[in-house]
């Protein structure tokens, strides 16, 4: 019983630190997009 519980809390901490990082992934190529962009607006 105890073990599962274990199991349980690590699954979530994984998954927290897997959501935070695509979060973070997200912002940087919505990031390089926007500059992407204005690089093709100035040629």
């Amino acid at each position: 019983m105890m073990s599962s519980m274990k199991e349980k809390e690590k699954n979530k901490i994984a998954l927290r630190i897997f959501v935070e990082s695509n979060r973070e992934i997200n912002y940087l190529l919505h990031f390089l997009q926007k500059i992407f962009r204005a690089g093709l607006q100035i040629k």
